[in-house]
């Protein structure tokens, strides 16, 4: 059993994923820190940490759950696409690869209209 913050966190993401999808609401995400962008190169090396972390899961929850929400609320445009110098948290998960494991070639679709940006301190 996995047993430490990686396991909380995906499950955080896949409960609500499969809730709304059985209850038929709608489900709202707000943006965080997906693990994929927390660890460069980790997609390719990650079997090297698996026993450990179980990154395929977070990998794989991730995308999951942000194919099926309904909307993403992110406070600046830069989480989701970038900038010319740096990807985009949700930008990196448009294509990518786990090496022995699974290919995504169309993950996340960061024009999508799902994604809202909603800045700091903004009400109504």
């Amino acid at each position: 059993m996995i047993h430490d913050e990686y396991d909380s966190l995906t499950r955080s993401y896949i409960c609500p994923t499969g809730c709304s999808h059985k209850l038929r609401v709608i489900q709202c995400t707000i943006a965080h820190a997906l693990e994929k962008t927390k660890y460069p190169n980790l997609d390719i090396y990650w079997k090297w940490f698996e026993e450990k972390y179980h990154f395929s899961c977070q990998f794989t929850a991730d995308l999951i759950a942000m194919n099926h929400t309904d909307f993403i609320n992110t406070s600046t445009f830069q989480e989701i696409a970038g900038n010319k110098d740096i990807v985009g948290q949700y930008e990196s998960h448009t294509t990518f690869t786990l090496p022995g494991l699974y290919r995504v070639v169309h993950g996340i679709d960061v024009f999508n209209p799902k994604f809202n940006i909603v800045s700091p301190g903004a009400d109504q």
